[in-house]
């Protein structure tokens, strides 16, 4: 005795039979291939968040960090320098690389901060301006020929100096953390992703398959009644 839904597939045609194993085949791969489309604008977004809330700030810090140590080193050489013409060449490489750090310095201070991201930015800022108040000291006294004051004040200057040194360090780390946190966020997800990506894949196949025996077995029973 034939169950309701098995004797109403056998009143169906063939071709109904067949068009409609082949729509639920299309809608479980339309339903695997939206899974995987959301996933990656997921991983998408995060790669996004990871360059543009932490690898690009993480740049901007690096070319402070590296023109502030040219700074300093020319005014070091400054300081040692006596040929007015060569200490005036040594001021020019000093006011460029302040444009350039400069630069980096707005474009670091334009981003959106975390709190504790804020926090280190303002210890290094601090840090900086109380070391460019002494540093402007050291290359008065070296305009001047005053070596020895010279040399003072530029010693006084590198303590302020090492200070940002560390603060600016802090700001990279916090980035640097930030990055490898979404990093490994992101992994994750990809991760996920392929294995569920995986499991529908067998589960749209063997759907595929019983849909196919079911169909075959369906059609074969119409046939043999013909």
């Amino acid at each position: 005795m034939q169950t309701g839904s098995v004797g109403l597939l056998g009143k169906l045609k063939v071709s109904t039979k067949l068009m409609g194993g082949f729509l639920i085949v299309v809608v479980l791969l339309a339903i695997v291939g939206l899974s995987g489309i959301t996933s990656m604008r997921k991983m998408s977004a995060a790669a996004e968040q990871m360059y543009v809330g932490e690898i690009t700030p993480l740049q901007y810090l690096a070319n402070i960090r590296a023109n502030s140590i040219l700074i300093r080193e020319s005014v070091l050489r400054h300081v040692m320098e006596d040929d007015p013409v060569k200490k005036k060449a040594y001021e020019d490489k000093i006011a460029g690389y302040e444009q350039v750090f400069q630069k980096n310095l707005d474009a670091y201070s334009a981003v959106h901060l975390h709190d504790e991201e804020l926090t280190y930015f303002e210890e290094f800022k601090k840090a900086w301006n109380e070391y460019l108040a002494i540093r402007n000291n050291t290359l008065a006294f070296s305009r001047e020929g005053k070596v020895a004051e010279a040399k003072a004040s530029g010693a006084e200057a590198g303590k302020y100096f090492d200070r940002y040194l560390e603060a600016i360090a802090k700001s990279m780390e916090v980035h640097r953390s930030g990055a490898e946190e979404l990093y490994n966020e992101t992994k994750q997800t990809t991760d996920r992703t392929s294995m569920i990506m995986v499991i529908m894949i067998l589960v749209a196949t063997l759907a595929a398959v019983a849909i196919g025996l079911f169909l075959s077995r369906s059609i074969s029973r119409s046939v043999s009644t013909v």
